[in-house]
């Protein structure tokens, strides 16, 4: 019985020294691809490069695979397949930090703020809080913003209204 225990444990040993072989290996397989597709970017072969990152893109489990296969659909100018692959990304990964900070940061150089907050719910008390923070100033400076737009509408006198303007209020039916 001790004999079958050994053999077991040793067997446990072994295979899990294979698995872990096996993942590291393709961590380094999958680094070794984004190498090369670095050198199409190099070289400029846009397309090449563009067309091997949509084969390696499929093959990208973790955030950080997928964070360099976004960085360099970036750096390419493909800021569709970037944002896909983003999308795809938290899809797998919900509420994954790194992938959403760089989603919503994304997002905010593109004044998409309400997806941006929505994402960035997740990051309230992490290390990208910061991301959080900016969404919330920017949605209150937006509401800000549009209040005052509607006060200067409401108390801007008659006299300082452009021709248009007083036209429009003209359609505008008497009390």
């Amino acid at each position: 019985m001790k004999i079958e225990c050994l053999c077991l444990v040793i067997f446990s040993f072994m295979a899990l020294g294979i698995v872990s072989c096996s993942s590291h290996s393709d961590g380094a397989s999958f680094t070794s691809r984004l190498d090369s597709i670095d050198v199409f970017i190099a070289q400029g072969s846009t397309e090449s490069a563009v067309k091997a990152l949509k084969k390696l893109e499929k093959k990208a489990y973790s955030s950080y695979d997928r964070l360099g296969t976004y960085k360099r659909y970036t750096l390419l100018g493909e800021k569709v397949f970037a944002e896909k692959v983003l999308i795809r990304g938290l899809k797998k990964l919900p509420d994954n930090p790194e992938l959403s900070a760089v989603y919503v940061n994304c997002l905010l150089r593109q004044d998409r703020l309400e997806e941006a907050f929505k994402i960035s719910l997740c990051l309230e008390n992490g290390p990208y809080s910061s991301l959080y923070s900016e969404c919330i100033l920017k949605k209150a400076l937006a509401v800000v913003q549009e209040k005052s737009q509607v006060l200067d509408e409401a108390f801007n006198p008659a006299k300082k209204r452009s021709a248009k303007e007083k036209k429009d209020a003209s359609l505008l039916p008497e009390l």
